[in-house]
């Protein structure tokens, strides 16, 4: 029997999705551009909220509804069925990642009249493996989209059988194992992938959404005030604490007032449009980028007004859905049709 949707899941994915494209569209304003030189005038949204940068945000309220999820579907099992379990995320990943590649990679190969590179040809097994995006932070990959994130949920969906079993059988433990870890990775971490990107520093987000699926399950005014609180102290103090400590607080306080708000969203129009965006949240992270890319560099950024600005947004947001759409659908029927069993 099929479970009932969450809508607060659904409420906050959507929010989540339209944070990242935002933040991509905005960057172009002002990322790699020489300091004195940016254009913070043409942003859509302020670059950063409740003192922290929106797209750390974004991210961080992702990893929080995919614990979420992951628990709400698995939680309730007696036990998981392995080999369902990492075929069914195998299967929502790579075929829709491989046929975005393929697309862009032949885009790009026209657009740019050719393709030639020094990166070592065996490193496309990165690519292949949807970890390109992951290693690109640090070394030269076949990296085209996916970002680091699609590298990041694997390894999560590798652990989260056991993080599940964890989490029903010893929730505080499982929970104060993953903050203390977290905070001593952060306080020493040394290594040159960036700590943002390290499993062990998203595991307090992601077990923090299973835990509120399976035990707290509603947002009473005892988590609302205090919530509220986190954000509205750390937006007039600005502390000068660690990012990632500010990423995760300020992420688990921004999921628990957007799961009481979410309830006064909660009629047909709302749901429809949550739905979909949910519905092609992981197209539209696989390649608002290019779009947004390849879009706005055939304008003058230096002259465009700021009411152009929202109107450029909007077209970057509305070509993303269509060849979100797009994706979604091809593979679809690929998966059904073509290469069905």
């Amino acid at each position: 029997m099929k479970k009932e949707r969450l809508f607060y899941l659904d409420f906050i994915r959507a929010i989540s999705t339209l944070i990242i494209v935002i933040t991509h569209y905005n960057a172009v304003f002002f990322w790699g551009r020489t300091p004195g030189t940016e254009l913070w005038s043409k942003l859509v949204t302020p670059k950063d909220v409740f003192n922290l940068y929106i797209g750390n945000l974004g991210v961080s309220l992702f990893f929080i509804i995919s614990g979420a999820a992951m628990m709400y579907v698995y939680g309730q099992k007696d036990k998981i069925d392995l080999k369902t379990f990492f075929k069914k995320r195998f299967m929502s990943l790579y075929p829709m990642f491989w046929i975005a590649y393929i697309a862009c990679f032949l885009y790009l190969f026209y657009v740019n009249k050719g393709f030639s590179t020094s990166v070592p040809y065996w490193r496309f097994i990165f690519t292949a493996i949807g970890f390109d995006g992951y290693l690109a932070t640090f070394t030269s990959t076949f990296y085209l989209l996916g970002e680091w994130f699609l590298g990041c949920i694997v390894l999560i969906y590798l652990v989260m059988p056991f993080l599940i079993k964890a989490v029903k059988k010893k929730p505080l433990l499982t929970f104060v194992i993953s903050l203390v870890v977290y905070i001593l990775l952060v306080l020493f971490y040394k290594l040159p992938l960036p700590i943002s990107v390290v499993i062990f520093t998203r595991l307090p987000e992601v077990i923090f959404g299973m835990l509120f699926v399976a035990y707290i399950k509603k947002v009473k005014v005892a988590y609302l005030l205090p919530s509220l609180a986190v954000l509205a102290l750390n937006t007039v103090l600005a502390p000068h604490i660690n990012d990632s400590f500010q990423t995760t607080y300020v992420g688990i306080a921004t999921f628990l007032v957007l799961v009481f708000i979410s309830q006064f969203f909660k009629f047909a129009v709302a749901e429809n449009i949550c739905s979909e965006i949910g519905k092609y949240s992981y197209a539209i992270l696989l390649v608002h980028h290019h779009v947004i890319s390849q879009i706005t560099s055939k304008f003058n950024l230096d002259t465009l007004t700021r009411g152009n600005s929202y109107v450029l947004f909007l077209l970057c947001l509305s070509v993303t859905f269509i060849l979100s759409k797009i994706l979604f659908d091809t593979e679809k029927y690929l998966m059904s049709h073509v290469f069905k069993k």
